[in-house]
């Protein structure tokens, strides 16, 4: 091979060794230049590599904190939600009143879970339970033959809320005029119902059957009991086993028809608007009868307690929704039940 050969052959080579190597690298004219060793503020940085490995534990966990050497629990790696406070523990609500209630506070806004024994059907009481304590109430209307009782606490926090209620102008509902042109009040708001034992409740449901069953002579014993459970409750489970619930309307009767013009009422209104600032709730709401299983009282209302009252306003429940509530935080359904 000749001189001239032999450089024709070393540019041919040449060639494709530059066609290759701009293969190889591709149209790099439209891509912006990519750091190797440094970036614009200075600092060192190296281009990532993908990586089709599976990652391993520890690279999908997140690092624990430099200011604890504890590993982390799984709520706090994957949500950053704040733990919810423990509604058991007391807090202390203070409310302004017309008249002096100091007193009456240690009734009305007393510390603990005690007060929300609940009773229904699935959370009967024994026969042989009696609360302890009980005493007199005050505010028994002037038609019954004897004054009911509640336990201390709840009567003596039913006093505050009549003292406030006759304050505001809502104990008496009505003016009457005699012939002499001197007036007096009827209906007259007042306690018309409280502790209620055992027997005594036993004795009252079965009379409610009896009734029904007269005015409906085709009825099975099965569907009246089934009717009047809607409205009355068998023994062992009302409330007013407890001596911490009470009926109080200005109604000559609590006539089940009459629910939601007491209700509308002045008192009633008052009462349901109030009354959870003397530790006492509307026990049986309308909107809530699917988880009570007893119609709509507005005349019914339980004391629980000031926190606990203000607590289950706040949260729109009823006693059983926020006894369910209160469970994974520790309350036992069957603490006080003796």
């Amino acid at each position: 091979m000749n001189k001239t050969q032999k450089k024709q052959l070393s540019l041919l080579l040449a060639g494709v060794v530059l066609s290759l190597g701009l293969c190889s690298c591709g149209d790099t004219s439209g891509t912006k230049d990519l750091p190797s060793s440094g970036t614009s503020n200075g600092s060192s940085s190296v281009v990532p590599t993908p990586s089709f490995e599976t990652p391993s534990l520890s690279d999908q966990t997140p690092p624990v904190s430099p200011a604890s050497s504890e590993t982390p629990s799984a709520s706090s790696v994957f949500t950053d939600t704040p733990t919810p406070e423990n509604p058991l523990e007391y807090k202390h609500y203070s409310y302004e009143f017309r008249t002096d209630l100091s007193e009456y506070e240690q009734y009305m806004d007393p510390q603990g879970s005690e007060y929300l024994l609940l009773v229904n059907a699935d959370h009967p009481l024994s026969r042989d339970f009696v609360p302890g304590n009980l005493v007199d109430v005050v505010n028994t209307r002037s038609d019954r033959s004897e004054p009911f009782q509640l336990r201390k606490i709840a009567e003596k926090a039913l006093e505050a809320l009549f003292i406030e209620a006759e304050e505001c102008g809502i104990l008496y509902t009505q003016r009457v005029y005699s012939d002499d042109g001197k007036y007096y009040y009827e209906n007259k708001l007042g306690v018309t119902s409280g502790y209620r034992s055992y027997n005594t409740q036993e004795w009252l449901f079965n009379y409610y059957v009896e009734q029904r069953m007269k005015e409906h002579p085709d009825w099975t014993e099965e569907e009246a009991i089934a009717y009047v459970k809607l409205s009355s409750c068998p023994p062992g489970t009302s409330e007013h086993q407890t001596g911490l619930c009470v009926d109080m309307h200005n109604w000559p009767s609590a006539d089940r028809d009459k629910a939601k013009d007491f209700a509308a009422s002045e008192a009633g209104k008052w009462l349901q608007e109030n009354c959870y600032k003397f530790g006492f709730v509307l026990r049986f709401p309308e909107d809530k009868t699917d988880i009570t299983g007893i119609l709509y009282e507005s005349w019914h209302f339980r004391y629980v307690g000031r926190y606990h009252a203000t607590r289950m306003k706040e949260l729109g429940m009823c006693l059983e929704e926020y006894v369910e509530y209160l469970m994974p935080y520790g309350y036992d359904v069957n603490q006080g039940r003796g």
